[in-house]
């Protein structure tokens, strides 16, 4: 998870710095990784624990994908899981940093 620390531009992990500030209703969860077959599982369920983590509601799950370099269909189609999952819990899902194409 990723939060504002005052003094220093960006988002930042908030295991490194606890003094973070979370924004209400938004979790920016970091993926230092390609997704494919053998940690798209993982991925499901740490999206979800930083999602009941979370102190405020939560109303979107952003993803900063940067490190992300490839998904693979298994780790698609857990997305497309995921997605529904939280759509049905009224999050919305969304990426940002994606690499092209």
């Amino acid at each position: 998870m990723l939060g504002r620390v005052d003094g220093i531009k960006g988002y930042h992990d908030v295991t490194r710095y606890p003094e973070a500030r979370l924004i209400p209703g938004l979790v920016l969860f970091r993926w230092d990784a390609p997704m494919f077959f053998a940690n798209a599982e993982l991925f499901h369920d740490r999206a979800l624990d930083a999602v009941a983590a979370s102190p405020t509601p939560v109303r979107w799950l952003v993803v900063a994908a940067e490190p992300v370099t490839s998904v693979d269909v298994t780790a698609a189609d857990m997305l497309a899981d995921l997605d529904e999952t939280l759509r049905e819990a009224g999050i919305e899902l969304c990426f940002a940093e994606m690499k092209d194409p």
